[in-house]
């Protein structure tokens, strides 16, 4: 019996499928070489650290949004059987707590998709000169809406959406690193590698 295991454990490890391991290429002054065949710059450098933060900042941004839902789910407010009409509940100037964060919610999973996309793409962009269409255009719907909410926020109800703040400055920086980014693309040779390093 013993030996049976012993050949199902061996024909699983062999099953396994092996991992491809890393590769980072160098040139021959130590500048790190991208997957395009061209040299990281630190314009270039920054740009893939920004399109990485787009795909850590969605993963907050769902605990955020969930935090968010259990805090209007638990703020005090209670609905009429029939109509569904909200009373009581923790209020701030005026306004229902659970109507506030459920609105911060709904904004955290918008930007947790548009994120998710806008890591994708932006990649796309940089790496494989993929159009840059749809990364502005998700990029410029997500600025206005998040002006709009971090506006009323401000002026009507005297508050500050974290997600919509956060998102008009990383946004802002995103456009403006893609400008230089861009910019700088016409000046790149092709890298010759000169030094590999596995991972």
């Amino acid at each position: 019996m013993a030996l049976f295991n012993k050949k199902d454990k061996q024909k699983k490890e062999k099953e396994k499928p092996q991992k491809k391991p890393l590769e980072i290429w160098y040139t021959e002054d130590g500048t790190k070489i991208g997957d395009d065949g061209y040299p990281m710059t630190p314009l270039r450098t920054k740009m893939h650290h920004v399109w990485n933060a787009y795909f850590i900042y969605a993963m907050i941004l769902l605990v955020w949004g969930l935090a968010c839902t259990l805090l209007g789910w638990f703020s005090g407010e209670t609905f009429t059987d029939w109509e569904l009409r909200a009373t009581g509940g923790w209020e701030y100037n005026g306004y229902r707590l659970a109507t506030l964060v459920r609105i911060e919610a709904l904004v955290c999973l918008w930007t947790a998709v548009a994120s998710v996309i806008l890591n994708l793409k932006g990649f796309a962009w940089m790496y494989d000169r993929a159009s840059n269409g749809l990364v502005n255009g998700l990029m410029y719907a997500l600025l206005g809406i998040s002006i709009a909410i971090e506006l009323v926020a401000l002026f009507m109800i005297h508050i500050i959406s974290p997600a919509c703040l956060i998102n008009i400055v990383l946004i802002v920086m995103t456009i403006i690193t893609m400008k230089q980014v861009d910019e700088e693309r016409p000046s790149l040779k092709k890298a010759k590698r000169f030094r590999k390093e596995v991972k």
